[in-house]
This record gives C-alpha cells, sequence and structure tokens, in this order.
C-alpha cells in the first residue's frame, strides 16, 4: 500500500486502485483512505464482474464470489 500512495503521488495521478484476491488489513484500509487509493477485495471484484456481465457470480459456502459454471473463486 506505502509503494501504491508513493507512486500516485510521484506520478500526480487523481486514482490508484490496488486489486487482491484476500482481505485487507485494518492498516492498509487506513492508508489507502488516507492517500485516495481504492481498494478492491474479493468480494468487490466479484460484485464488478456481476455489475459488468450481469452474470450472478455465486458464492462459496464461506461466502466468497465463485463461478456459477465451475465453482472456482474468483
Amino acid at each position: 500500500m506505502q509503494e501504491v500512495s508513493t507512486t500516485k503521488a510521484y506520478y500526480n495521478t487523481d486514482k490508484a486502485r490496488v486489486i487482491a484476491s484476500g482481505d485487507f488489513t485494518d492498516q492498509a484500509v487506513r492508508l489507502a483512505r488516507s492517500n485516495g487509493v481504492d481498494l478492491w477485495d474479493r468480494a468487490h471484484m466479484g460484485q464488478e464482474l456481476f455489475n459488468q456481465t450481469g452474470r450472478d457470480p455465486g458464492r462459496t459456502s464461506a461466502g466468497w464470489p465463485c463461478c456459477p459454471r465451475c465453482g472456482s473463486l474468483w
């Protein structure tokens, strides 16, 4: 997260995004918020895929979004 925040400032960009297959630590969330960095975890990515495709990603027993055809995690 520190590298993304630093890079965002270096290139003087308006937006930055970090996409991860898991969750973010509380510290990463605080740092991202204070630097205007978007965080996309697995659940957010699944929701975005649904928004773009109109297909429900389905859910595993743990609640993670997954492919409705093969069941692999997104």
